[in-house]
């Protein structure tokens, strides 16, 4: 028998910004007189519960200058309805059987809005807990824009060039009798995904055997770089071996001392860690609860690929600092997300929207399976014109499409409500 939905919903709180955006003018202005950068003000709110919090994330912390020149631009770009886009991200969702999933959003590096709906664990698991912004979860494919901001700052810094042939910086890490072709690909066929390797899906990250086979066969293979994207998790675990080859440090400690530190010079308590919390976030194949499953600690050797415990702000604060050039220079960010016409759809660790207005600039997704259950987690972040970004992470599976919109047509079409139209182009009358 069906349990019948228990959720917790959030109420969005329906004050206007101006107030707030008067008030935080007027500090900042103060400041500005001061003439003392040291005197910059770190908006530092807490969330309280089931309640939003103003402001959490200020990106331009420690440039007093560039903290005015970004509220300004608050100001004076097109204005969204952050409620309308959160009613429509509700309306949606609320069609699925989702247990529990929680989002984020960013506007000109501040953190606007944040929460959570339904359960993290359910009510017949042990411990049950409501879901919210906080919540960790695995992040499946979305590490792979991790790994390609860290390869990308080695690139800065001279360590590696983008066609440099990949295995010789590899070879070490596997026993591998590499075919010709292979020896031939490059870092960049990594990065945009065209080397032609198989991908296969993760289920059970602890069976590093499997792995390794899946890795073996890759190197041993004859693939033909196809004329386009040909998306696979191996590139991805391989790039993170050039990492540790390069810096001759675990991929895990390169990240955190060179991608995480660096978030939390602008974004305190962010926190992106392979290893599973205690009471964690469960998953499940619906919202019926029937059977839940967890995932546990993520090896370092799966890290490029697929990993990452992290809460939606954790991946809005990832969003707004690449946004502003703070991982890498505004050149390479470039660079990254330039839309390659003559593949598929890949970038460097994201995809480009080919039209990208008005849908969004670059984004990735993730999904991830699992043990113990069919379930798993599905989540996507988008960075939006408008300098808006949008992260949304569920604890379920993903869904067939004949039983709801995909996550990313669910946030496109959401930033849209925000400005008061649909999808092709009519006005909303009511959501």
């Amino acid at each position: 028998m069906r349990r019948k939905r228990e959720r917790k919903v959030r109420k969005v709180d329906e004050r206007l910004y101006l107030d707030e955006k008067i008030e935080l003018e007027k500090e900042y202005d103060e400041l500005r007189r001061a003439s003392r950068p040291s005197a910059t003000k770190y908006m530092h709110l807490h969330y309280k519960p089931y309640k939003r919090a103003k402001y959490i994330l200020d990106i331009t912390k420690g440039n007093l200058e560039e903290t005015v020149n970004n509220i300004a631009n608050w100001i004076t770009i097109p204005q969204i309805n952050l409620e309308k886009v959160l009613d429509y991200i509700h309306n949606e969702i609320g069609k699925i059987d989702v247990p529990g999933y929680s989002w984020a959003i960013v506007k000109n590096g501040l953190l606007v809005e944040a929460g959570g709906n339904g359960w993290a664990r359910g009510p017949s698991d042990s411990n049950p807990r409501i879901m919210d912004e906080n919540t960790k979860m695995v992040s499946g494919s979305m590490a792979k824009s991790i790994c390609a901001v860290a390869i990308m700052q080695l690139v800065e810094k001279n360590k590696i060039n983008l066609n440099d042939k990949f295995y010789p910086l590899v070879d070490k890490f596997y026993n591998a009798n590499a075919s010709a072709k292979v020896k031939q690909l490059t870092i960049r066929n990594l990065l945009e995904h065209s080397t032609g390797f198989v991908h296969k899906a993760i289920s059970d990250m602890s069976n590093l055997d499997w792995l390794n086979n899946y890795i073996v066969e890759q190197l041993e293979s004859s693939p033909d770089s196809p004329n386009g994207s040909s998306y696979a998790n191996a590139n991805y675990i391989l790039l993170a071996r050039v990492v540790e080859s390069v810096s001759n440090k675990n991929y895990i400690d390169y990240v955190q001392d060179n991608i995480v530190k660096v978030l939390n010079n602008y974004a305190p308590t962010t926190i992106l860690t392979n290893k599973e919390e205690n009471n964690p976030c469960l998953y499940y194949e619906s919202d019926e609860y029937s059977s839940s499953g967890n995932i546990g600690d993520i090896p370092s050797d799966w890290q490029g690929a697929t990993g990452w415990y992290a809460s939606a702000i954790d991946w809005a604060k990832f969003l707004a600092v690449f946004r502003y050039n703070k991982l890498v220079s505004k050149e390479t960010k470039e660079q990254m997300i330039e839309y390659r016409q003559n593949y598929e759809k890949g970038s460097f660790g994201f995809w480009k929207f080919g039209d990208n207005k008005p849908f969004g600039t670059y984004y990735h997704g993730g999904a991830q399976n699992s043990k113990n259950c069919k379930g798993g987690f599905y989540g996507k972040m988008i960075s939006f014109p408008n300098n808006i970004d949008i992260v949304l992470l569920t604890n379920r599976k993903m869904w067939k499409a004949e039983e709801g919109k995909r996550l990313s047509i669910i946030l496109r079409e959401a930033y849209l409500a925000g400005f008061g139209i649909t999808n092709d182009g009519s006005i909303i009358t009511d959501l």
